[in-house]
């Protein structure tokens, strides 16, 4: 899988970690995240107001995903996936008989999720938290 990504100038360890890394400093804090947010994609701040408030409003909908940050299963790596949770979405789009147990095999593998999640976690929430907000003291 790797080779293929690789051979497609596609790293895909790497997006993933970034990915995962994100998620963290955004559950850790959601508000430097708005913010960094808002630096990055100004045309995403609802117009007339301070920075403060935009960062406020843009970190409405991020506190109502955060939950969807963390894996289905607590027990689970991030980005791991089963099989049984493989056949729930077989079965959520109505493809039972359609789509084999094979075929779901085939679809999926979690041979990088360890190298993914090989990082240290307390090193992005220390940052998170170190995020310093221009408009605060």
């Amino acid at each position: 899988i790797r080779d293929l990504a690789l051979a497609q100038g596609f790293d895909a360890v790497g997006f993933a970690r970034a990915v995962l890394k994100a998620e963290i400093f955004v559950t850790e804090n959601p508000e430097a995240a708005a913010y960094i947010y808002l630096q990055m994609v100004p045309e995403g701040a609802p117009r007339g107001l301070g920075i403060e408030d935009q960062v406020k409003a843009v970190m409405v909908p991020i506190k109502k995903r955060m939950d969807l940050y963390s894996p289905y299963e607590k027990s689970a790596k991030w980005g791991a996936i089963s099989q049984s949770e493989m056949r729930d979405e077989r079965a959520f789009y109505k493809l039972e008989g359609q789509v084999t147990d094979a075929a779901l095999g085939a679809m999926y593998t979690n041979d990088l999720i360890d190298e993914i999640n090989n990082f240290d976690r307390e090193k992005i929430k220390a940052e998170a938290r170190a995020f310093k907000l221009p408009y605060k003291n």
